[in-house]
Formats: structure tokens, sequence, C-alpha cells
């Protein structure tokens, strides 16, 4: 017939899988604050960019 997995064996890989996911997941969330610390820093660069723009605008008489 097939092999049969003892119990012990079973929680043995149960324990290994969630061993692998708790390091998954601060993998993750350590991922998730560095996404979140870029999209600010480009958040506010992107808010200045916008400023030189419109002020060059402003400068500038542009027709509407």
């Amino acid at each position: 017939m097939g092999n049969k997995i003892s119990l012990e064996d079973e929680m043995i890989n149960l324990k290994i899988t969630s061993k692998q996911m708790v390091r998954s997941s601060k993998k993750c969330e350590k991922n998730e604050k560095a996404a979140i610390t870029k999209l600010k820093k480009v958040s506010k660069l992107w808010r200045h960019d916008s400023r030189k723009i419109l002020s060059r605008f402003d400068i500038c008489d542009y027709p509407t």
C-alpha cells in the first residue's frame, strides 16, 4: 500500500511549517515597513516638485 506517516512525523512537519511561516511573516512586515517609508519619501519629493512646477507656471503667465 502506501507509506504511512506517523503522528509524530506529522507533528514535526507542522512545527517546521509553523517556524517557516513565522519567519516569512516577519520578513513581509519588514518589507512592508520599507515600502511605506519609500512611499513617504517619494510623496514628499513629488509634493516639492509639484510646487516648483506650479510656481513656474505662475511666473511665466501661460495663457489658459
